[in-house]
């Protein structure tokens, strides 16, 4: 016996386990065109790669009704075919004279990629579905995978005189196939096929890509007789991703009214630009970046993530580690019979540059599909001391 969706029911019993026989590989063909080039006596060495990739019978997860007592499958997409195109560039400098008493070298890792769906089943026909959180995505010839395809937010109705009317019947716009008339403090949801009423399905339209197009790395030594200092950084540039873990904690708070808003655990609310009859109150260009908060006031999915509400810019740069190290005199290391003793400093996670509305802790736990779940622990800013010796 087992559970089903949180009650009592029968658990099927395979002996191996749901399995598909026939899984197999992913295969790829890649058309490369690269070149290394030294300048000025190896002073700079740039090698640069080319590359077309078509990737073919990919490997994917299907997701199962609970009641097959599995969550996920995985199986082979024959006729879902990716192609990534981009280029990967490698930097190294030498900043200084050979001569100078300082000397300071540098490294760029930078990556390009576009990414593109080659052939989808059924003669190349569009088609749409949800990922394992609820996003729904579309799939396209000719664009990205994971293409984000929700209703587009754009903000929250401050006042009255900011709510549309339909234009066929007079009344109010409407949400929820016409189940709640728009009020004060309720979200802006383009209305994409303007019929007066935004709903899941039918109102729905490409809302960004996750695939990041710009992502690399840089990392800076400066060395000066017996000290030397690292700085290593991350970035990436231009992708859109979804903050399904504050999705979930404003969700599940108004999900069943007033008795899910008393059992469910209240998230910290203080760094949440959220509407409230107050702060419209005080000012009328009031401009919030979250609907309501009102278990109260009606509830009709609008912290659901089928909209752009928890979909933000995902591009950052981030100073990962800063080292300082310094080699202790020859004499000082043979007098202790050693061969050699380094003293150090080492700091991680120092500085995350990202925008303003990324509340993730740390956007480099975001997954490929550009979701931050929040199922890592975030990792903390961290100083190390410590002493390296050498026999």
């Amino acid at each position: 016996s087992g559970t089903y969706d949180g009650s009592k029911g029968v658990q099927p019993s395979y002996d191996n386990g749901l399995t598909k026989a026939n899984l197999t590989w992913q295969r790829s063909t890649q058309k490369d065109l690269g070149f290394d080039v030294e300048l000025f006596n190896r002073r700079i060495v740039l090698t640069a790669d080319i590359y077309d990739r078509l990737t073919k019978n990919g490997i994917y997860k299907f997701q199962l009704p609970f009641y097959t007592g599995y969550s996920s499958v995985n199986f082979n997409a024959e006729d879902l075919w990716v192609n990534n195109r981009g280029l990967d560039i490698s930097i190294n400098t030498r900043n200084l004279a050979p001569t100078n008493k300082v000397q300071w070298n540098s490294q760029l890792v930078f990556s390009y990629n576009k990414n593109l769906l080659a052939k989808l089943p059924n003669n190349n026909r569009t088609f749409n579905i949800s990922d394992p959180y609820g996003i729904p995505r579309i799939y396209s010839v000719g664009q990205p995978i994971y293409e984000f395809y929700q209703i587009i937010y754009k903000g929250v109705y401050n006042n009255a005189k900011q709510i549309p009317f339909n234009p066929l019947t007079g009344q109010v716009l409407t949400y929820y196939k016409g189940g709640h008339p728009i009020a004060v403090g309720d979200p802006i949801w383009v209305d994409a096929n303007g019929d007066g009423d935004v709903w899941a399905g039918t109102d729905n339209l490409p809302a960004g890509n996750p695939n990041p197009r710009f992502t690399g790395g840089f990392t800076n030594d400066v060395s000066y007789k017996n000290f030397t200092l690292t700085v290593s950084s991350v970035f990436t540039w231009k992708r859109t991703v979804v903050n399904s873990f504050m999705q979930k904690q404003l969700n599940n708070m108004f999900y069943n009214g007033i008795n899910g808003f008393a059992k469910s655990r209240i998230p910290d609310l203080s760094g949440i630009n959220y509407w409230s009859p107050a702060k419209a109150a005080a000012d009328p260009n009031f401009n919030a970046d979250f609907p309501a908060l009102n278990p109260l006031g009606g509830y009709f999915y609008q912290y659901f993530p089928w909209t752009t509400t928890f979909n933000v810019d995902g591009s950052y740069f981030k100073i990962s580690m800063v080292n300082l190290n310094y080699m202790l005199p020859r004499s000082f290391a043979e007098r202790l019979r050693v061969n050699r003793v380094n003293v150090y400093a080492n700091a991680t996670n120092v500085l995350i540059l990202k925008n303003k509305n990324n509340t993730m802790p740390d956007p480099e736990q975001v997954d490929q599909t550009g979701v931050y779940t929040g199922g890592l622990y975030p990792q903390p800013k961290k100083v190390t001391l410590g002493v390296n010796i050498q026999f």
